[in-house]
């Protein structure tokens, strides 16, 4: 059948048990659709004005919406469809078990999108203000969302995902049991991001003010973060992690059971970081002002911390460790369990070491105005302490040490139990 209504005001057509149907319908101001049990159809609806439109088991349907202002469609049981929706202003869309769908949704103001049970999907939204979109038990899936202001994302059940979100505002978006994913958000303001179960993640987040991320159970994952205000990230379980965030003010940090992890922290204000159970860590800390971590159960780390202010630190259990504090006004150091450890703390004003049982350790503390150091049950340790003015230094049960100090005002040295000292 081949149908031409060009010029038509009003129309109510039904057309059930129509097997092909090639359909034009321009310049129709107002249309409502019935196509039930069409196997294939050709639609073309230009320059409409408001539409309900209605096909339910159709196969096959190529559709093409242009300037159309509000629409309701629902496409229920469709397996292989093409749609075009361009410059529509309001949409409410339904695609229950559709498997192959390629959408393009351009110029659209406000539109609430359900896709449940669809197995590919493109899907492209430009300009979009307002959007809520749900797509369960999507396997795969490439979506791009620009200059979107506000958008809410439910993604569960998918399998693989392409997901690029530039000049959103603000985003709710959930990924359950999602196993590929790149994700790339540009100048989001405000962010709540939940992926759980996801296999592997590239995610690029820069620009982002506010930003509540939990990734809990993640294998391989690489993180980009930058000119993030605020951030609050848990990390559970993850293998490999390669985390860059560079200018975040706030910061809280949560990384358990992860094997190898390469962080990068350039700028930040407060940071609260816990480790607990990693094995390779390669942490940059510089210009971070507050800083609260604990490291325990770590076998290898370097740390570079420079121009931290104040910060506390406690790394237990770690059997290698390169630390570099520079400019640290005010630190709390505590290193128990420690095998072999070189440390540099240069310009620090204010500080209490505690190093319990350390074998090897070489330790050059620069400038420090006020040290209290406690080394108990070390074996070799060569310590240089130049020009500090007050310092209370224990070393017990030392075997081998060797000690310069330049400069030094007040001194209370305690050496017990030392085998063999130079001074």
């Amino acid at each position: 059948m081949a149908l031409c209504l060009d010029g038509i005001k009003g129309l109510a057509l039904c057309l059930n048990g129509i097997k092909e149907l090639a359909l034009c319908l321009n310049g129709v101001k107002g249309l409502a659709l019935c196509l039930d049990g069409i196997k294939g159809l050709a639609l073309c609806l230009n320059g409409i004005k408001k539409m309900a439109l209605c096909l339910n088991g159709v196969k096959g349907l190529a559709l093409c919406l242009n300037g159309i202002k509000e629409m309701a469609l629902c496409l229920n049981g469709i397996k292989e469809m093409a749609l075009c929706l361009n410059g529509i202003k309001e949409m409410a869309l339904c695609l229950n078990g559709v498997k192959q769908m390629a959408l393009c949704l351009n110029g659209n103001k406000e539109m609430a999108l359900c896709l449940n049970g669809i197995k590919e999907i493109a899907l492209c939204l430009n300009s979009i203000k307002e959007m809520s979109l749900s797509l369960n038990g999507i396997k795969e899936m490439a979506l791009c969302l620009n200059v979107i202001k506000e958008m809410a994302l439910c993604l569960n059940g998918i399998k693989e995902m392409a997901l690029c979100l530039n000049g959103i505002k603000e985003m709710a978006l959930c990924l359950n049991g999602i196993k590929e994913m790149a994700l790339c958000q540009n100048g989001i303001k405000e962010m709540a991001l939940c992926l759980n179960g996801v296999k592997g993640l590239a995610l690029c987040l820069d620009g982002i003010k506010g930003l509540a991320l939990c990734l809990n159970g993640i294998k391989e994952l690489a993180l980009c973060l930058n000119g993030v205000k605020e951030m609050a990230l848990c990390l559970n379980g993850i293998k490999g992690l390669a985390l860059c965030l560079n200018g975040v003010k706030a910061l809280a940090l949560c990384l358990d059971g992860i094997k190898e992890m390469a962080l990068c922290l350039n700028g930040i204000k407060r940071l609260a970081l816990c480790l607990n159970g990693v094995k390779g860590l390669a942490l940059c800390l510089d210009g971070i002002k507050g800083l609260a971590q604990c490291l325990n159960g770590i076998k290898e780390m370097a740390l570079c911390l420079n121009g931290i202010k104040e910060m506390a630190l406690c790394l237990n259990g770690i059997n290698e460790m390169a630390l570099c504090l520079n400019v640290s006004k005010e630190m709390a150091l505590c290193l128990n369990g420690i095998k072999e450890m070189a440390l540099c703390l240069n310009g620090i004003k204010e500080m209490a070491l505690c190093l319990n049982g350390i074998k090897e350790m070489a330790l050059c503390l620069n400038g420090v105005k006020g040290l209290a150091l406690c080394l108990d049950g070390i074996k070799e340790m060569a310590l240089c302490l130049d020009s500090i003015k007050e310092m209370a230094l224990c070393l017990n049960g030392v075997k081998r040490l060797a000690l310069c100090l330049d400069g030094i005002k007040g001194l209370a040295l305690c050496l017990n139990g030392i085998k063999e000292m130079a001074l």
